[in-house]
C-alpha cells in the first residue's frame, strides 16, 4: 500500500478569508497578496491581525515577495513570532552568482529577529526559465547542502496553467521521494485545481498541497475565497473523523 500523508495549505489575503480557512480546518494558513505577484506580501498590519486571530492553533506561513526586491531586510523585525515559515521567490536569480549569500543572509536576519520562531522555505519555480530563477535540481541540492527543512515547488507565471502543465506526475514523484529521503518537507502549489487532486492519489510519499485560485469562487487567485471549495480540499486530505470535526467547526462559527 502506498504511503501517503496529505496536508493542505490555503493562501489568504485578509482577516475574513483567514476566518473561513481556519473554520474549515486547513493545516497551514498562508498569508499572501495575489495582486503583488506570485509571492506578493500582505501589508504588515494584515499579517499581524491574522496572526492574532489564528493564535497558536494553526501553522502560519507568509510570502514576502521576491528576494532581489527585499535585500534591504524590510521585513526583519516586523514579523510576528507566531509566523512559523516565511518564503521569498528567486525570480531573476538564475544568473546571479551571489543569490545564495543574499538568501542566507536575509533569512538569517529574519530568523534572528523572530527569536528563532520562524524558519525559511526555499522556493523553486517550476517555470524557472520564465522566472529567470535557479533550476529545481539546483535548489534541491542547495537545500540539502545547507540543511533547509522545507521546499515549495510553485509556478511563477499565473496565466491559467497549473503545475501539472509544467511537470509530469513521474517527475513530481521523483522530487517527493528525494525530499523524503533527505528529511525535507515538500509543498506543491501553482494554480492547482480541485479536479487535479486525483493526480496526487497516484503518488506515494508525503506532500503539502497548496491552493489559492482553486479555492476561490471565480477560480481566479484574485477572487474571493470559497468556503465550499476549501472544505472540498480538506475533505480530500483528511479521513472521515477528521472531516466531521471540520464540519462541526464551520457550523460553530456560522452559528456564533
Amino acid at each position: 500500500m502506498l504511503r501517503k500523508k496529505r496536508r493542505v495549505l490555503v493562501s489568504v489575503r485578509s482577516v475574513d478569508e483567514a476566518r473561513v480557512a481556519i473554520a474549515c480546518g486547513v493545516d497551514f494558513l498562508d498569508l499572501k497578496e495575489p495582486s503583488r505577484g506570485p509571492l506578493g506580501a500582505c501589508d504588515s498590519g494584515v499579517i499581524g491581525e491574522i496572526a492574532e486571530l489564528a493564535g497558536q492553533d494553526f501553522v502560519l506561513t507568509v510570502a514576502l515577495g521576491e528576494l532581489l526586491e527585499c535585500q534591504d531586510g524590510q521585513f526583519a523585525g516586523r514579523l510576528p513570532e507566531k509566523i512559523s515559515l516565511f518564503k521569498f521567490g528567486l525570480a531573476g536569480c538564475r544568473r546571479r552568482s551571489d543569490w545564495r549569500e543574499i538568501w542566507a543572509g536575509l533569512t538569517q536576519r529574519i530568523v534572528e529577529a523572530t527569536g528563532g520562531a520562524s524558519e525559511p522555505v526555499l522556493v523553486a519555480y517550476v517555470d524557472s526559465e520564465a522566472a529567470d530563477s535557479p533550476a529545481l535540481g539546483d535548489l534541491f541540492a542547495f537545500g540539502i547542502e545547507t540543511g533547509v527543512r522545507s521546499l515549495l515547488i510553485d509556478t511563477y507565471q499565473k496565466d491559467g496553467r497549473s503545475l501539472f502543465d509544467h511537470m509530469e506526475q513521474f517527475k513530481l514523484q521523483h522530487w517527493m521521494s528525494l525530499a523524503m529521503e533527505h528529511g525535507m518537507t515538500l509543498a506543491v502549489a501553482g494554480s492547482l485545481k480541485l479536479e487535479e487532486l486525483g493526480y496526487f492519489d497516484e503518488l506515494s510519499g508525503d506532500v503539502i498541497v497548496g491552493m489559492r485560485s482553486g479555492v476561490c469562487e471565480s477560480g481566479r487567485r484574485d477572487g474571493v475565497l470559497s468556503e465550499d471549495r476549501v472544505l472540498k480540499l480538506v475533505r480530500w486530505a483528511h479521513d472521515a473523523s477528521g472531516m466531521k470535526r471540520q464540519v462541526e467547526a464551520v457550523t460553530h462559527v456560522v452559528e456564533n
